[in-house]
């Protein structure tokens, strides 16, 4: 019996395909279309772009987010008093006057403070060295060498 190794009728087409049937020209040339992509969105100046509109958008949500917690959170303590549970538990926590508190303090006026001049005083850009002066009646006098006294 003579026994034959089968071969692929197309060894070429086999050869470059992947296993999703695309051959490999085709699968470098949308890799190099993706890497373009990639370094024109990480350019520095569209990073520097997308952060400051992350940072605008994240505030304007944290807001609107705040806005609607509190806006909750007042509904329910409007409603909280018609509740008497929830009624005795705020008188006992005094919760009702230490918002009114807070709130008395929030509409005073704050006073202004004017500040205190301040003095600056410049330091002398160089300092003067000191003079010897020599008066007439002395003499000069060497003192960079020892003077040594001879018996």
């Amino acid at each position: 019996m003579q026994e034959t190794a089968q071969s692929p009728k197309n060894p070429t087409y086999a050869q470059n395909t992947n296993q999703n049937g695309n051959s490999l020209k085709y699968e470098i040339t949308e890799l190099n279309k993706n890497l373009q992509k990639l370094t024109h969105v990480n350019r520095k100046r569209n990073v520097i772009l997308r952060g400051l509109l992350n940072g605008v958008f994240t505030a304007i949500g944290a807001s609107i987010g705040f806005a609607l917690f509190l806006t909750g959170f007042s509904n329910f303590m409007q409603t909280a008093a018609s509740i008497p549970l929830l009624d005795r538990l705020i008188e006992r926590s005094h919760l009702d006057q230490i918002i009114e508190g807070y709130l008395d303090d929030f509409e005073r006026p704050t006073p202004t403070v004017t500040p205190i001049p301040t003095v600056t005083k410049t330091p002398p850009t160089s300092t003067p060295k000191p003079t010897v002066t020599i008066s007439p009646t002395e003499e000069p006098r060497d003192t960079t060498t020892p003077s040594v006294l001879v018996d």
